[in-house]
């Protein structure tokens, strides 16, 4: 598990999923902080990161603490991650949607 700072966190894997977290400042009157979740196939640096995410989430709660928000994310993420196919079936479950979106569509005569 990596923490880069006080409002972000990396770790994994958990069935070949890693979980980039992020508490964000809300930018309200009071100090409270939302959390936010990237899966990741691939180890990233940060939550910041696009390659490799293969969803985003943020859960919907705010809290006042930078670290409650981030094991609120992590919490959450592990419950997410239950309800998904491991990450290595990720490929072949792509391969075979493209395929069969494929052999949906019509074909139409080429004109020559």
């Amino acid at each position: 598990m990596s923490q880069s700072d006080m409002n972000e966190i990396v770790t994994g894997p958990f069935r070949g999923y890693y979980i980039a977290a992020y508490a964000c400042p809300s930018g309200g009157d009071r100090e409270e902080y939302a959390p936010y979740i990237k899966l990741f196939d691939s180890r990233p640096e940060s939550y910041f990161e696009q390659i490799g995410c293969v969803l985003k989430a943020r859960p919907p709660l705010l809290t006042n603490s930078a670290e409650r928000a981030l094991y609120l994310a992590l919490a959450h993420a592990r419950i997410m991650i239950e309800g998904l196919p491991p990450a290595s079936e990720l490929d072949q479950i792509k391969h075979q949607s493209l395929l069969e979106g494929f052999r949906a569509l019509p074909t139409q005569p080429v004109p020559l």
